[in-house]
Order: C-alpha cells, then sequence, then structure tokens
C-alpha cells in the first residue's frame, strides 16, 4: 500500500533533509521498521516534509491499520 505515493519520491524527500542526525534516522526507520507509533517525531518530520496536514495523518493512519 502506498495510497498514492511515490516510494522513490519519499526517498528523495528523506535525502533532502538537511540535519544529519535526523536524515539518517529517518532513513533507518523508513527501511526497517516492524512498529509505527503515530505520534513518532519522524513520522511528523515526513509529514511535514510532504506536507500532509493531521488529519490527512489521521486518514493515512485509520487506513493503514485495516491491513
Amino acid at each position: 500500500m502506498t495510497s498514492g505515493y511515490n516510494l522513490a519520491d519519499i526517498e528523495t524527500l528523506i535525502a533532502q533533509i538537511e540535519d544529519d542526525m535526523q536524515r539518517q534516522i529517518i532513513q533507518i526507520e523508513w527501511q526497517d521498521a516492524t512498529v509505527f507509533e503515530r505520534n513518532n517525531s519522524s513520522l511528523f518530520a515526513m509529514a511535514a516534509l510532504m506536507g500532509l496536514s493531521s488529519a490527512q495523518i489521521d486518514e493515512l493512519w485509520s487506513q493503514a491499520l485495516t491491513f
């Protein structure tokens, strides 16, 4: 499930994160996470990069819970 987001575009956004530590943390979480938390700071950072509102995050989160 990608919810209409191109995975390569998401990886490009991650690569554009200026803070080295934040970029590395988000990259690791993106590639290796097996548990996801709705209030994770990395999720908020990526949502901001993607231009997602809190309501849009909630919608995606609800959608993901159905899988």
